[in-house]
């Protein structure tokens, strides 16, 4: 039921100002291997450097596409479903980016050779099964196992509470998370009915010979159901950035979008960024995936460093109340009222040095960025989108990091005038042997 591996894409960067976006994205892709036990995971990951991410997305619009995360949606490669998807819009434009986005979602929904129903559903259980284990299964073991070391021993009926407890703590869990746009109960019920002799022989190989009952059985087919409508996102997703203009709009916009999946026919998707140059934002900056680089050119600091330092200061305000009473004499009113008093101090101090870092990173490193960014020419877009990719690809080369961040960079801008131009582009073969193909592409 698993695939061979998961293909994940890491770093791409949109920079936009009143002249137009740049969009730059690596070649890396790492295939993580999901088909042993995981204590071997973890030395299963190969990264190849020769994968598309950026592409034209009209041949007569400006609008591109780029997509990170996961390279495949339901066992179809990206760059086949994008380029199919262009083929079948041809010369049609529409007033707005955001339809764009909205037509190719309406695209992958509407032509079901993409995505054979033996595809969906072998992407759909891959998924249940996924979750059942790692979030469901896992939190029976850790109680089962907290019990006997506790007890020494376990008794069925504990085990029978622990399996009901897990489930319908999650089962509320995702019970309690809105739907998704576009899907409702209906929908769920669909899933249901379309996958429940699966979805039953799954429980039955995952949880064995726990004590499952029906009851909790009708929350797992629930849950399964919710998966694929519920704003959670339990496995790598892919992201899809649109980026340029309609025909209506002078100023440019980028749009993300994430997504899981495709079962019955429906695409799992939300809309996650909308963004356009305005008045009082000229100069943005949009990094997707491994982002640390980019913050750290950013802010002046590294996000993990600042995240150590915040925790840190704030374990060691939490204990000095404890430390300075351990020196003091008074009496047990007066040491209620400092307690109370220090262990407030204790937690807005921490908050008001995140706060001053915040604005000292604002004040000296992002605004004064994003001011430079709002005036660069078509090319220092281009150059600075590059240059943000390159950084976190240097980063992971010279660390021992997995280098997931690699290879050469495509690099495109797309404007109102002249459209999508490709500032840098890798082919997988040589032009000049390949002469059909070019004039292919010019026509």
């Amino acid at each position: 039921m698993d695939r061979a591996g998961t293909c994940v894409m890491t770093a791409e960067i949109a920079i936009m100002n009143k002249q137009g976006v740049a969009l730059a994205a690596d070649s890396a892709v790492t295939v993580e291997d999901h088909s042993h036990p995981d204590s071997y995971r973890e030395n299963r990951s190969k990264t190849f450097n020769a994968v598309n991410k950026l592409f034209m997305l009209s041949d007569e619009a400006p609008v591109g596409l780029m997509v990170f995360g996961g390279a495949e949606v339901t066992g179809l490669p990206w760059e086949t479903a994008v380029k199919a998807f262009r083929s079948r819009l041809g010369l049609a434009t529409y007033d707005y980016l955001e339809l764009y986005l909205d037509e190719f979602l309406l695209f992958l929904e509407g032509t079901p050779e993409l995505f054979p129903r033996s595809e969906q559903e072998t992407d759909f259980l891959r998924l249940v099964s996924s979750y059942f284990n790692g979030k469901i299964l896992a939190s029976i073991r850790s109680r089962v196992g907290e019990t006997i070391e506790v007890e020494g021993f376990i008794k069925e009926g504990q085990v029978r509470a622990i399996v009901n407890q897990s489930i319908r703590e999650v089962h509320l869990e995702l019970g309690s998370e809105p739907m998704l746009s576009g899907f409702d109960a209906s929908y769920e019920a669909k899933l249901k009915l379309e996958y429940s002799s699966q979805i039953d022989l799954l429980i039955g190989e995952i949880f064995e010979k726990l004590p499952i009952g029906k009851t909790n059985r009708d929350r797992l087919e629930q849950i399964s159901a919710m998966l694929m409508t519920r704003n959670i996102w339990p496995e790598t997703k892919s992201g899809i950035v649109v980026a340029g203009f309609g025909e209506k709009e002078y100023k440019p916009s980028i749009i993300q979008c994430d997504v899981q999946g495709v079962a019955c026919d429906r695409v799992k998707y939300i809309k996650d960024i909308r963004s356009t140059v305005t008045s009082e934002d000229y100069g943005q900056i949009f990094p997707f995936a491994q982002r640390e680089m980019v913050d750290l050119f950013m802010t002046g600091i590294d996000p993990f460093f600042n995240d150590e330092i915040l925790s840190g200061l704030s374990q060691i305000f939490q204990g000095l109340p404890a430390t300075l009473l351990a020196t003091m004499t008074v009496d047990a009113p007066t040491a209620e009222r400092l307690q109370t008093a220090l262990s407030v101090a204790a937690t807005e101090i921490p908050k008001q040095f995140e706060k001053a870092i915040d604005e000292y990173a604002r004040e000296r490193h992002i605004s004064p960025i994003l001011q430079a960014v709002a005036v660069l020419p078509k090319e220092g877009l281009a150059e600075m989108a590059e240059s943000l990719v390159n950084l976190t690809s240097f980063k992971r080369k010279v660390t021992l990091d997995l280098e997931t961040v690699g290879g050469p960079i495509d690099v495109a801008v797309i404007s109102k005038g002249d459209g999508f131009v490709w500032i840098k582009r890798k082919h997988y073969f040589e032009a000049e042997r390949n002469p059909h193909f070019m004039a292919r592409y010019i026509r």
